[in-house]
């Protein structure tokens, strides 16, 4: 298994020995053009949004600028209670899920599928958020799509004491194998109803932490860990 690590583009230069991924808030409108002048194609963009204004142009945009410089590996990210995350959600908008999923064709219908790869909250552990059905469904709409690779993860910032937390109950899945971490139980459910390639992704917490997750996710064939 593949053990990849993420910063921000504000740290990067502090971090680039282990970074793989760069996180760019596309509502900073200097941050992509900023990324690419630094002409390191190692470097895999995560594109993540925090403003709702002209997300769908946004994205697009900013999938066109990568692909005209050449970037072969693109992740969208559903996730940290950004604007995509939230306009998928429930708790933000009203519309019936398959209404919410069309967002989706709209972003990536001029891109290579091939070059995208997604980070998905799962669920929002959450009353009214998203579901496990609902992270289901997202993911098979991205494979229907094309998408070959989801990273799943789960949460959000409104209820950080379920969003961080290292364990929950136990979920047995074979013999001698316990999860208890909710974001692993979240691939696991993206491994059982897609046939996508699945990651995960979470926050380092400490060595004892990030050495018991490496474990189990390799004992569980996931194929990447984004930390």
């Amino acid at each position: 298994m593949k053990v990849s690590y993420e910063v921000n583009f504000n740290d990067l230069n502090k971090n680039n020995n282990n970074a793989c991924y760069v996180r760019l808030n596309l509502a900073n409108s200097q941050e992509l053009p900023d990324f690419v002048n630094l002409k390191n194609l190692n470097l895999v963009p995560i594109l993540f949004c925090s403003s709702h204004e002209n997300l769908i142009n946004i994205y697009k945009k900013a999938l066109h600028y990568l692909c005209e410089h050449n970037y072969k590996n693109i992740v969208i990210a559903i996730d940290n209670d950004g604007a995509l995350q939230q306009a998928l959600s429930p708790r933000y908008n009203k519309k019936v899920l398959e209404e919410r999923l069309l967002i989706l064709e709209q972003i990536l219908a001029t891109t290579p599928i091939d070059l995208i790869s997604v980070i998905l909250t799962v669920e929002e552990l959450i009353p009214a958020g998203l579901d496990p059905f609902d992270g289901i469904a997202i993911a098979k709409k991205l494979e229907f799509l094309g998408v070959k690779k989801i990273f799943a993860t789960c949460g959000t910032k409104d209820f950080l004491l379920l969003s961080e937390r290292k364990k929950t109950c136990k979920k047995i899945t074979g013999p001698d194998l316990e999860i208890c971490e909710p974001k692993i139980a979240c691939a696991l459910w993206l491994q059982e109803h897609t046939d996508l390639i699945i990651g995960l992704k979470l926050s380092s917490m400490d060595s004892v932490y990030d050495n018991y997750v490496i474990n189990i996710c390799n004992k569980l064939n996931i194929k990447e860990l984004i930390l």
